[in-house]
């Protein structure tokens, strides 16, 4: 897997900064996290998939990133962001509809 920057924001606000890299099966445990955001281009992410609590991130070259516990209740709602060029895409369906950019 090529190195995917992301930043995740808790439900305190602290905000908390790692890197994916070469992994075989790469995740990022936010079950207690309210923002994720991950540094790919919208247009790179063919679907969006649900097993159990995660949500599996499918990429367009078929690597995959795994968001442990995402689907868990986590006492409020939880944001999915792309970001590219400077330019931070919202996620508005993860299951796969669509990504809608975010000013």
């Amino acid at each position: 897997m090529s190195r995917v920057d992301y930043v995740v924001r808790d439900n305190a606000n602290a905000v908390q900064y790692g890197a994916l890299l070469d992994a075989d099966a790469p995740e990022i445990l936010v079950s207690n996290i309210k923002d994720v955001s991950l540094n790919i281009s919208p247009a790179s992410v063919k679907q969006y998939r649900r097993s159990g609590d995660d949500l599996i991130v499918v990429l367009t070259n078929g690597e995959e990133i795994v968001l442990n516990g995402y689907y868990e209740d986590n006492g409020g709602e939880r944001h999915l962001f792309l970001s590219e060029n400077g330019q931070l895409y919202m996620t508005t369906d993860t299951r796969g509809r669509g990504n809608t950019p975010k000013d």
